[in-house]
């Protein structure tokens, strides 16, 4: 097995291990004893949770290092990986996410994995996590205001639809932007683009805006079995994961 390989496994799986630590329960117990997220507010170990029990302090410090361990696991990543190896790169953010939502020291039962995930957009694409979150500030605001609810009393609002609402948002920013010029911020960054595959049968390198729709689901898809997805892309000679051949695309140089 070649040794990019094993390298590439071995960080998959500290991925995992480290997204797994849950540091919501160990600030919880650092700031009081008697307390167990599990059992107590909404039952979650995620930093909304441990800031409604014990503070806006702890709460702070959760989400700081939540956010931290995909920060930690992809900036080891890129040190230990050979930079034609980016696919790995996913593969490690997708596990330390993972590990959060199912961790091996909970019976597999975590959080939301929302402060992690920003920590790998960030560390992946500081541009797109800048984006996601003034976009996520942006709706936070107006729904507060339509609502008539003060900033204290955001933890009554419905969760799931604006958690709903919110993805779609950030997936219509992944189409409109793939669909303009076949770059988002990040990978303008990066220094590549997404354009038509040559199965497509297109006349131009400017991707339709019903693939970039259709790529950005198939994303999903990729995405969903712990990023298995993406394996195509460093399994195969044309490098293209599970959405790039759903949607007939491929990502090249810009």
């Amino acid at each position: 097995m070649d040794a990019s390989w094993l390298r590439g496994a071995f960080l998959v799986l500290f991925g995992y291990l480290l997204g797994s630590v849950p540091f919501g329960i160990l600030v919880a117990k650092a700031f009081d004893r008697n307390v167990d997220l599990r059992k107590t507010g909404s039952g979650n170990i995620g930093a909304t949770n441990v800031a409604r029990i014990l503070g806006k302090g702890a709460g702070i410090l959760t989400l700081a290092l939540d956010a931290g361990k995909g920060i930690l696991a992809l900036a080891l990543a890129r040190q230990l990986l050979d930079p034609p190896a980016h696919h790995w790169l996913a593969l490690v953010g997708g596990a330390v996410f993972l590990g959060h939502i199912f961790p091996v020291y909970l019976r597999f039962r975590g959080g939301k994995g929302v402060a992690v995930a920003l920590g790998v957009v960030l560390s992946l694409s500081p541009e797109t996590a800048f984006v996601i979150v003034v976009l996520f500030v942006a709706v936070l605001y107006f729904t507060l205001k339509i609502c008539g609810f003060a900033s204290r009393e955001l933890l009554l609002l419905p969760i799931v639809p604006l958690v709903a609402f919110l993805a779609l948002l950030n997936g219509g920013y992944f189409v409109a932007f793939i669909a303009a010029g076949g770059q988002t911020i990040g990978k303008m960054a990066a220094g590549i683009k997404v354009v038509p595959a040559a199965d497509a049968g297109a006349w131009t390198d400017r991707v339709p805006l019903g693939t970039a729709f259709l790529r950005a689901a198939a994303c999903l898809i990729s995405l969903a079995p712990a990023g298995a997805g993406l394996l195509p892309a460093l399994l195969t000679a044309d490098r293209r994961a599970v959405h790039d051949r759903l949607a007939h695309t491929r990502v090249v140089k810009a």
